[in-house]
């Protein structure tokens, strides 16, 4: 499998970086490839004690990733061209895109970022060098692909629905329930719920649950008459709590004062490094 890097934009445009042993006129330099790794630092609090603080968890910061890249032409004004190529490419008007990476071995993970302006070093007349940064406010990487599952109401009756999430994090998930329903409730596998204080009338209303923390749409609930609607924020009930869907294999569980409507969900896996 190549060693391969790519950048898509918020329009989903992939763009092909480089991919070892192919590339011609655009090369990651060997070595120079950083923020791979975990990220993070310990927080302490301060305490009247002066013999002793309080470790109380570890702090996920913001990632830099970033790496060295060549650009090779054939002319001088390719190369003007091939530059205003790349930086058009990385133009953060586009909005948050994400970079892909498939490693030697054959794993492909995504890094949902925005990129850094590039400062160009011309090694001659037809070649350039640059240390292309991203910035990643969501410090994980990710699955290329969203783990997806269904299931059914049963009004009052539990609907357990299995959930596997193999990454090193609990998984933010979009949940979507279609049809007539009374304060549908989703309950994860440690007891945490998320219950919708809305009553669907229609066979194709549909209610949206994005359980994220990040982005235009964090943490938003909202109801679609006959599923294409206004979006109209929704409430939730008292004890209800933004939940995600812990780590391995467990149930998340349906229920709802009445109603049979459709449930379909879907999430990432989340990782701490690239490898």
């Amino acid at each position: 499998m190549a060693n391969s890097f790519y950048w898509v934009d918020s329009a989903a445009n992939e763009r092909t970086l480089y991919i070892a042993g192919t590339s011609t006129t655009q090369f990651v330099l060997q070595g120079s490839e950083y923020g791979t790794g975990r990220v993070g630092k310990p927080y302490h609090e301060a305490t009247p004690n002066r013999m002793s603080d309080n470790y109380r968890a570890w702090i996920y910061d913001r990632r830099e990733y970033g790496f060295d890249v060549l650009i090779k032409a054939d002319t001088a004004s390719d190369l003007e061209t091939a530059i205003g190529t790349w930086d058009g490419w990385h133009d953060p008007e586009l909005d948050e895109g994400y970079i892909k990476r498939i490693t030697v071995g054959g794993t492909t993970r995504c890094l949902d970022c925005i990129a850094l302006p590039v400062e160009w070093k011309y090694d001659g007349p037809t070649s350039v060098t640059g240390k292309q940064a991203y910035i990643a406010s969501n410090p994980w990487w990710r699955s290329e692909t969203r783990s997806v599952t269904s299931g059914i109401f049963n009004g009052s009756t539990d609907v357990n629905v299995e959930c596997a999430n193999g990454g090193h994090i609990p998984a933010w998930f979009t949940a979507i329930i279609s049809g007539i329903v009374e304060t549908p409730k989703l309950t994860n596998s440690e007891g945490d719920y998320i219950e919708v204080n809305y009553t669907t009338t229609n066979a194709d209303d549909v209610i949206v649950i994005i359980t994220k923390p990040w982005g235009p749409c964090r943490r938003y609930a909202y109801y679609r008459e006959h599923g294409t609607g206004d979006l109209t924020p929704v409430q939730m009930t008292s004890g209800s709590e933004w939940i995600t869907l812990p780590t391995g294999t467990g149930n998340l569980v349906l229920s709802a004062a009445s109603g049979t409507p459709t449930f379909d969900i879907a999430w990432y896996l989340y990782y701490r490094s690239l490898y």
